[in-house]
């Protein structure tokens, strides 16, 4: 990442070579589990020759980070944008049960990964442009989930919108933490509004965003919550 320092990266890469480690080794420990722990439906998958061992360190260390990253990112969004919608909050808290369709709106308008990186594996051509295989395409989701072409209004918030975003992905390619990004999303979100008062802005500290290409998050979001 350009916004990175080399003394940033090299801290990086061995915080990612110790969760690696430690990774390697949970995966070991559940050798022979039995139960419902992903953990041993992972190391289950690799001892009957469905993944190899790298390839189950792999989607354990991305439902890990990716699914960290995704999750805070869009409780980060989601809180922003109720704050700024006074008549959006009053809706979510007469009808909690329009959480699920306000958390699809969330991810639509601000995804949390703007953009992904594809390969293509053979030539092909795509709106008149060749594209000659092993071209790399970079995929921008955040721009597809606001393209008035397919999106009524698309900087509103409209719930049960017959659109699907493409925040997740499609198909083979689609996120495999989708499912629990959603769920954490639903019971904060849910926790949240049960409360009597809800956090806002604040105004002498403006939420300031991170300078990326690639996510959609904050860097900061002060807030404050009323008594």
């Amino acid at each position: 990442s350009a916004s990175r320092t080399p003394e940033q990266m090299g801290q990086i890469r061995l915080n990612h070579a110790e969760i690696r480690t430690w990774m390697t080794d949970q995966l070991d420990r559940h050798r022979g589990g039995e139960g419902e722990h992903l953990l041993n439906a992972v190391k289950s998958a690799i001892d009957t020759g469905q993944f190899t061992f790298d390839q189950g360190l792999t989607t354990m260390m991305t439902l890990l980070s990716a699914g960290g990253e995704s999750t805070s990112s869009l409780l980060g969004n989601a809180v922003r944008i109720i704050a700024e919608n006074p008549d959006l909050l009053a809706r979510l808290k007469a009808d909690r049960c329009q959480i699920p369709a306000f958390i699809e709106e969330a991810l639509r308008i601000e995804s949390p990964f703007r953009s992904h990186l594809r390969s293509v594996p053979h030539d092909t051509e795509l709106g008149g442009v060749a594209l000659p295989a092993g071209s790399t395409l970079l995929m921008m989701w955040g721009a597809a989930n606001r393209d008035p072409a397919k999106f009524d209004n698309p900087a509103q918030i409209k719930f049960g919108r017959k659109q699907q975003h493409v925040t997740f992905g499609r198909g083979i390619h689609l996120c495999v933490g989708a499912a629990l990004a959603r769920m954490e999303a639903r019971i904060v979100l849910g926790a949240m509004l049960e409360r009597d008062s809800f956090p806002i802005l604040d105004e002498a500290n403006l939420p300031q965003w991170e300078y990326s290409l690639q996510v959609r998050r904050h860097a900061a979001l002060p807030m404050v919550w009323p008594a």
